[in-house]
């Protein structure tokens, strides 16, 4: 047979079929999922309730009697040697499927290989692309993405699988952001917006809620060894730890009695005797934070987690010492923004030593964790945590019991076996009693600490 005899025949079965859609449909359909299946015509079949259409051609196909709504029971290889008899023996029953169907056929295992061919010279090529300008962040994070590693991996198969080419395009553009970061000096911040009309043209280019500011978070998370945010607050934080500001003024921080140089080596921030509300756009542009009053030369600076508790200490140490510079105190106003642990990164990093005191309750114990956590032991202190505080404060409050479940699945966690022996002591006190102590009711021992560790100094210098 001719090559134009050949295309003749495939134009006359395929016109054939499709007129007869209505009987050899579902046969159809039935033994291209045994095709892509197997990757080869094999097994049987099961058509239920055969419609009138479907047993007239079976019969005449099989050369066996098949009744209108009953259950067709059929061997694919019986399939073949019938269409082995027809006008079209000339065509494999591939080629017959694929004619009515109007697409190349392949079986799940060709196309998952031919799939993971393409995805490797998908890499291949950007690697090469991003290896004429190098960035090792960038080549490390692509590289990893190659292998279906990191933070946002199943997102970016994802959009791989649904426009290779437009992926392509915003992996670019990140690492043309990752390599505008990297060259960002030490205590150097730019704003997310201006990073994204830098390298797209598009102050909103790198929003976080589009696809391609979600592909800059994976890179950021990559290059940090961080997991991906869980809400918006950490999202904020991971982007400042990459020298990114998202929102550097709704982001407060309360301090008393601390000064701050800023990155240029001349002008100070603070005041002896007032109390100054920063925001995270001032925050980084200081270098350091330390005390003005010092007993020993030890820089001691006290945080409290409540507005209240704060200005009431503030309130006694004016009444006791009107003519003194305020104590070194900082207030988060509830859990940790940016701007507080802004300012707490610039204290540490000054060699201070951070007193903390919070809530005797699940979110307070584990904000007093989370401070832990990111300056340890050589930076911070838990302030009237031991468990005779606790106990000696116990208040009726009711709180749910699912908070409490919260925290006794931290304690209990095998990561936190390294925390103070003291502060789980006091947190399983807590958990058997279900009850809080709420900052207000250490007052007075707050005020006391405070001004027992610095009166020295003051009687001192009188």
């Amino acid at each position: 047979m001719t090559k134009n005899e050949d295309r003749q025949l495939r134009h006359q079965a395929d016109s054939y079929f499709r007129s007869r859609s209505q009987g050899y449909d579902r046969l159809f359909k039935g033994l291209l999922r045994k095709y892509r299946s197997l990757g080869h015509f094999g097994g049987k079949l099961t058509l239920p309730r055969l419609s009138l259409e479907e047993a007239d051609v079976l019969t005449g196909l099989l050369n066996k009697r098949f009744d209108p709504g009953s259950d067709g029971i059929i061997r694919v290889s019986d399939v073949e040697s019938g269409f082995a008899k027809t006008k079209y023996a000339q065509l494999d029953l591939l080629s017959i499927l694929e004619g009515y169907f109007g697409e190349p056929i392949v079986s799940k295992k060709e196309e998952q290989l031919l799939q993971e061919r393409e995805w490797d010279l998908f890499w291949a090529d950007l690697l090469e692309t991003v290896a004429e300008e190098p960035c090792s962040k960038a080549q490390g994070w692509i590289q990893a993405l190659a292998k279906h590693q990191g933070t946002g991996a199943l997102a970016v198969s994802q959009w791989w699988s649904a426009s290779a080419e437009e992926l392509r395009e915003a992996l670019l553009t990140v690492v043309r952001a990752v390599r505008h970061l990297d060259r960002m000096a030490d205590g150097e911040y730019i704003r997310l917006a201006v990073l994204a009309t830098q390298v797209t043209g598009n102050p909103h280019g790198f929003d976080m809620q589009t696809q391609l500011g979600k592909l800059l978070l994976y890179a950021i998370c990559y290059i940090l060894e961080k997991v991906g945010p869980s809400n918006a607050e950490e999202m904020t934080q991971i982007l400042y730890e990459c020298q990114i500001l998202r929102d550097d003024l709704s982001s407060q921080v309360a301090i008393s009695g601390i000064v701050g140089q800023n990155t240029r080596g001349r002008g100070y921030l603070g005041s002896e005797k007032e109390v100054y509300g920063l925001p995270l756009r001032t925050v980084v542009k200081y270098a350091g934070f330390e005390p003005y009053l010092m007993e020993g030369g030890v820089k001691r600076v006290w945080i409290v987690e409540n507005p209240a508790v704060f200005s009431s200490i503030l309130d006694r140490w004016e009444h006791d010492y009107p003519e003194e510079a305020l104590p070194p105190l900082v207030c988060s106003s509830g859990q940790f923004s940016l701007a507080v642990l802004a300012l707490c990164d610039r204290l540490a990093a000054a060699g201070c030593q951070m007193f903390y005191s919070g809530d005797y309750d699940p979110e307070g114990f584990q904000m007093a964790i989370r401070l832990w956590r990111r300056y340890g032991d050589e930076h911070v202190a838990f302030w009237r945590y031991q468990e005779e505080d606790y106990t000696s404060k116990v208040q009726e409050i009711p709180i749910e019991e699912r908070r409490w479940n919260q925290l006794r699945k931290l304690v209990e966690d095998e990561g936190s076996r390294d925390l103070p022996a003291d502060l789980v002591k006091t947190m399983q006190t807590a958990l058997r009693e279900y009850k809080p102590v709420y900052q207000e009711a250490l007052l007075d021992n707050l005020y006391l600490d405070i001004k027992t560790a610095l009166v020295t100094r003051i009687v001192e210098r009188a």
